[in-house]
Protein backbone atom coordinates (compact mmCIF):
# COMPACT_ATOMS: atom_id res chain seq x y z
CA UNK A 1 0.00 0.00 0.00
CA UNK A 2 1.71 3.17 -0.66
CA UNK A 3 -0.75 6.00 0.46
CA UNK A 4 -3.73 4.96 2.33
CA UNK A 5 -6.73 7.52 2.88
CA UNK A 6 -7.42 8.75 6.65
CA UNK A 7 -11.21 9.59 5.84
CA UNK A 8 -13.61 7.18 6.30
CA UNK A 9 -16.43 7.30 3.78
CA UNK A 10 -19.44 5.38 3.53
CA UNK A 11 -21.63 4.54 0.78
CA UNK A 12 -25.21 3.14 1.37
CA UNK A 13 -24.51 2.97 4.85
CA UNK A 14 -21.41 0.66 3.93
CA UNK A 15 -17.66 1.90 4.71
CA UNK A 16 -15.51 2.47 2.20
CA UNK A 17 -11.97 3.16 2.26
CA UNK A 18 -9.68 4.13 -0.57
CA UNK A 19 -5.78 3.13 -1.03
CA UNK A 20 -3.19 3.65 -3.70
CA UNK A 21 -1.72 0.76 -4.42
CA UNK A 22 0.87 -0.46 -7.02
CA UNK A 23 -0.78 -0.87 -10.81
CA UNK A 24 0.15 -4.77 -10.58
CA UNK A 25 -1.73 -5.63 -7.47
CA UNK A 26 -4.79 -7.46 -8.07
CA UNK A 27 -8.55 -7.35 -5.91
CA UNK A 28 -7.78 -10.66 -4.19
CA UNK A 29 -4.45 -9.63 -3.34
CA UNK A 30 -5.41 -5.91 -1.79
CA UNK A 31 -8.13 -8.06 -0.15
CA UNK A 32 -5.49 -10.32 1.52
CA UNK A 33 -3.22 -8.22 2.60
CA UNK A 34 -5.54 -6.10 4.61
CA UNK A 35 -7.00 -8.93 6.31
CA UNK A 36 -4.19 -10.69 6.73
CA UNK A 37 -2.02 -7.14 7.87
CA UNK A 38 -4.57 -5.35 9.52
CA UNK A 39 -7.34 -7.81 10.04
CA UNK A 40 -10.14 -5.15 8.48
CA UNK A 41 -13.20 -7.27 7.35
CA UNK A 42 -13.14 -6.54 3.82
CA UNK A 43 -16.56 -6.97 2.18
CA UNK A 44 -15.52 -6.43 -1.42
CA UNK A 45 -13.08 -4.55 -3.57
CA UNK A 46 -13.69 -2.52 -6.06
CA UNK A 47 -10.20 -0.97 -8.76
CA UNK A 48 -9.93 1.89 -10.81
CA UNK A 49 -6.19 1.86 -13.17
CA UNK A 50 -4.82 5.70 -13.53
CA UNK A 51 -2.15 6.52 -15.88
CA UNK A 52 0.46 9.48 -15.20
CA UNK A 53 0.38 12.72 -15.47
CA UNK A 54 2.88 14.62 -17.98
CA UNK A 55 4.56 17.62 -15.81
CA UNK A 56 7.36 20.18 -16.76
CA UNK A 57 10.04 21.36 -14.47
CA UNK A 58 11.59 24.43 -14.44
CA UNK A 59 13.95 24.31 -17.34
CA UNK A 60 10.72 23.35 -19.62
CA UNK A 61 11.52 19.32 -19.89
CA UNK A 62 8.26 17.15 -19.72
CA UNK A 63 8.50 13.89 -17.26
CA UNK A 64 5.44 11.82 -16.15
CA UNK A 65 4.46 10.76 -13.02
CA UNK A 66 4.08 7.02 -12.52
CA UNK A 67 0.96 5.15 -12.95
CA UNK A 68 -1.24 4.33 -10.47
CA UNK A 69 -4.03 2.16 -9.44
CA UNK A 70 -6.46 3.45 -6.61
CA UNK A 71 -8.64 0.46 -4.32
CA UNK A 72 -11.93 1.46 -2.70
CA UNK A 73 -12.57 -1.14 -0.07
CA UNK A 74 -16.04 -1.78 1.62
CA UNK A 75 -16.00 -2.93 5.17
CA UNK A 76 -18.07 -4.40 6.82
CA UNK A 77 -20.11 -1.96 8.82
CA UNK A 78 -21.00 -2.24 12.81
CA UNK A 79 -24.83 -3.55 12.05
CA UNK A 80 -23.29 -6.56 10.27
Amino acid sequence: MRTPSLRLKSWMGVPVEVFIVPPKMTKFEIAEYLKQLYDLPVIKVHTANYLGKWKRNTSGVKYKLPDFKKAYVYLQGAGG
